[in-house]
């Protein structure tokens, strides 16, 4: 970002020498020098690459931290599996509790009664998640329905940058 910066002020006071010392220049003929001696374009093609090399790190980094969850939601299922087996194995063998070990003490204790739905449950047990839909709003904003709790902003620029 450095050089980019750089490069936009050096742009910038260019500019501002050439329209001072050609006032009656055209901006086509001005930018037509400013071309040749601008590093500017330069200066965002390699700030827009970085940012295309950042989106693919980002993208891989994503993948792979979706490897990541399931092989944490994989272990945590072995673990379970884990800990059903060695439970089964100590009430069937009638091991005397607490279980020491030189690590950990275990003791074997009854969990809460979990909830089991077996038919249709009423909208009072129910809960709902309101959230905006903003594409009908904007749907409805774009037609020219009137909507005093919401608008649509003005549109701010960006870049489109096909790779080859």
């Amino acid at each position: 970002m450095p050089d980019l910066y750089k490069a936009t002020m050096e742009h910038k006071a260019l500019v501002q020498r050439l329209r001072e010392a050609f006032p009656e220049a055209s901006d086509d003929d001005l930018a037509d020098t400013i071309e040749g001696e601008s590093t500017i374009e330069d200066a965002i093609i390699v700030t827009l690459r970085a940012a295309n090399e950042n989106d693919a790190t980002a993208a891989g980094l994503k993948a792979y931290m979706e490897k990541l969850v399931e092989r944490a939601e994989l272990l945590k299922a072995r673990s379970e599996r884990l800990r059903q087996a060695a439970l089964q194995a100590a009430q069937e063998g009638g091991v005397k509790m607490p279980l020491t070990a030189p690590d950990f003490t275990a003791t074997v204790t009854l969990g809460k009664p979990k909830v089991q739905i077996t038919g249709d449950v009423p909208d009072t047990f129910c809960r709902t998640k309101k959230e905006p839909n903003r594409t009908a709003i904007a749907d409805a904003l774009s037609v020219g329905v009137s909507l005093p709790w919401a608008s649509l902003s003005n549109a701010t620029p960006h870049w489109v940058i096909r790779v080859k």
